[in-house]
C-alpha cells in the first residue's frame, strides 16, 4: 500500500480543534468514548476528537475534496464523506480499522493513521464485509481489521465502489 501521506496545515488544525471542542461544549455524543466511565478528562476527549476530525480532513484532501467542512452532528446518520464513505481513525500508524455495531452496512470505511499535523490514509473496507466473524473481536462488540486486510487505496476507483459520489 502506498503511503498517501497528508499534512494539515495550521489552519485546517484549528478547524479540527475548534470542532472538537464545539462538539464537547455541547454534549455531542464522543466518538470514542461511547461509555461514561471510560471517557476519561475532559481534555483527553477533547484531543482524541481533535485527532479524527483531522483525521476526516486529511481523508478529504486526498480524495480531493474542495471547500470540506466539518459536520460535527451526523449521529451516523450520514457518511462523513460523501455519501458512503466513513472514516476511521487510529494514532497508531500499525493499528486497526475498528467498527461498531451502529456503523452503516451500506458505507465503506476508509482507515487513516496517525497524529496532528501528519496522517497516512491506508486503506478500505467495505463495512458490511468487515462486520464478519472473522473480524469480530473477541472482548467487546466490535470488529478488527488489520492493514493487510484492507483494499489498497490506490485500486478504489477501480472496484466496483469507485463511482462512489465523493
Amino acid at each position: 500500500m502506498g503511503l498517501n501521506k497528508i499534512t494539515l496545515t495550521h489552519d485546517e488544525e484549528i478547524q479540527a480543534a475548534a470542532a472538537a471542542f464545539l462538539c464537547e461544549s455541547k454534549g455531542a455524543e464522543n466518538f470514542y468514548f461511547h461509555d461514561q466511565n471510560m471517557r476519561g478528562n475532559i481534555h483527553e476527549s477533547i484531543r482524541r476528537t481533535a485527532e479524527a476530525l483531522g483525521a476526516e480532513i486529511a481523508a478529504a484532501r486526498f480524495f480531493g475534496i474542495e471547500g470540506f467542512k466539518l459536520e460535527i452532528n451526523k449521529f451516523k446518520e450520514r457518511a462523513d464523506l460523501g455519501n458512503r464513505i466513513e472514516i476511521k481513525h487510529t494514532k497508531w500508524l500499525d493499528g486497526h480499522l475498528i467498527l461498531r455495531e451502529r456503523d452503516r452496512l451500506q458505507d465503506l470505511a476508509v482507515l487513516v493513521v496517525g497524529e496532528s499535523p501528519t496522517y497516512y490514509v491506508k486503506g478500505w473496507i467495505p463495512i458490511k464485509a468487515a462486520k464478519t466473524s472473522r473480524f469480530k473481536h473477541d472482548k467487546d462488540n466490535s470488529w478488527w481489521v488489520n492493514q493487510h486486510n484492507l483494499n489498497s487505496m490506490e485500486n478504489l476507483k477501480e472496484s466496483n465502489y469507485g463511482e462512489i459520489e465523493i
